[in-house]
């Protein structure tokens, strides 16, 4: 007997098969209830079943081995799938289920049973990490690692008056280091004095922080978080998101022209050792402070994101490589969260081309010439830092997106 016409040649995933019986299973989704003292059962009706379908199939021929691996292979694979179903026609599904039965009476063949189950795509809400808000959550238990290391090395406590007053000459030299290489880019913003403020309170109780290293931790962290608070929502300085993380950069070099401390007796071996524990106070917490502020910025291309994910990573990898086993854990935690918040937010910014025309124009001119849009010359102007757009030096390199990602 010759098959209908409207049936069709069966494949999974465009692998051919023959097929000897297809089995559907329609219906509804239920629940029974069974209640007490009842002789019937409330049936709770959940909707229509997804439909699934068990097709009996088989690969024949001198060749089946080949055509048995390739179907095997189009059952591994994840996600729906293209059945062509021999009766039913072609449909997306998931296969759930598959047996292969091989067997000496019947040779050049493989059989299998192939259970799918009809698929859609999943509306649901999906699950996502923000990845900014585990940067903040890194950086805070950075910033507590750094903290309980600097508290645990240094102590003025039982020693000479003048341990105390060497670590205080030093805390108020690191007051004045991070007030200076702030300074530019808050009275920029018109926030200047609120850090200098700040900067003055921590400068003024130098010498009764030195007595609480707890507190002292906390003071200069806390100065540093008040620069990214004020920074916040400005969208970098500088002109670019790494901008903004130049002035803490300054603060990665703290304490390397600070004198010498001879080790001669236990007073000048502490104070030597609250020096250095003071300086990688300053280096840390602003390396943390950098990577915090980081998740606050905006990019305008993937570029800018790769260089600022360069920026905090070295810095946060050059601070861990000597520090403690605290520290050196919670950056590690720190320098995870920054690459994946800058990777994940820059993968979706365009990519930066470097330009150039021979010669001198109007920004509208390169705009449109060189982009096909003259209403970008502003954005030209501006990412290259041009004071007369209507002179764009020519053969000079041009920084512009190019609309690829």
């Amino acid at each position: 007997m010759s098959a209908p016409d409207n049936w069709r040649k069966g494949s999974w995933r465009g692998v051919p098969f023959w097929w000897t019986e297809a089995t559907g299973k329609p219906g509804r989704r239920t629940v029974r209830h069974d209640y007490p003292q009842r002789d019937d059962a409330y049936v709770e009706d959940l909707g229509k079943k997804a439909p699934e379908f068990t097709l009996q199939v088989y690969v024949l021929g001198d060749d089946y081995i080949a055509q048995r691996d390739r179907l095997e292979d189009a059952c591994n694979q994840p996600g729906p799938g293209t059945l062509v179903h021999p009766t039913r026609g072609e449909m997306q599904v998931v296969c759930t289920g598959c047996e292969v039965t091989e067997s000496t009476r019947e040779r050049r063949q493989a059989r299998f049973s192939l259970t799918f189950v009809k698929g859609a795509e999943n509306n649901q809400p999906q699950a996502t990490v923000d990845t900014r808000a585990l940067v903040a959550e890194k950086a805070d238990a950075a910033d507590i690692a750094v903290a309980g290391d600097f508290a645990e090395g240094f102590s003025v406590e039982g020693l000479p008056a003048f341990v105390a007053e060497e670590a205080a000459a030093v805390l108020e030299m690191a007051s004045d280091e991070i007030a200076g290489a702030l300074a530019g880019p808050m009275r920029m913003l018109g926030k200047g004095n609120q850090l200098a403020t700040a900067a003055m309170g921590l400068r003024g109780n130098a010498l009764g922080l030195v007595q609480m290293p707890q507190s002292l931790a906390g003071q200069v962290t806390g100065l540093l978080s008040r620069f990214g608070s004020l920074l916040g929502g400005q969208g970098g300085y500088g002109g670019s998101g790494a901008g903004a993380l130049r002035p803490l950069a300054r603060l990665g070099g703290f304490g390397a022209d600070l004198p010498t401390v001879q080790p001669t007796t236990t007073a000048r071996r502490q104070q030597a050792a609250n020096q250095a524990a003071l300086a990688a106070l300053v280096r840390q917490a602003s390396a943390v402070e950098a990577a915090r502020l980081s998740a606050g910025l905006s990019f305008d291309s993937y570029d800018d994101a790769a260089e600022v994910r360069t920026i905090v990573v070295d810095r946060l990898d050059e601070e861990r490589s000597g520090a403690g086993d605290r520290v050196f854990r919670a950056f590690g935690g720190l320098v995870s969260a920054v690459v994946r918040d800058t990777t994940t937010r820059g993968a979706s910014r365009e990519r930066l081309a470097v330009v150039q025309t021979e010669a001198t124009l109007p920004a509208v001119v390169v705009a449109h010439r060189l982009l096909g849009d003259a209403a970008r010359a502003d954005e030209i102007a501006t990412r290259n830092r041009i004071r007369n757009r209507l002179f764009v030096p020519g053969g000079v390199p041009l920084e512009v997106l190019n609309g690829s990602r």
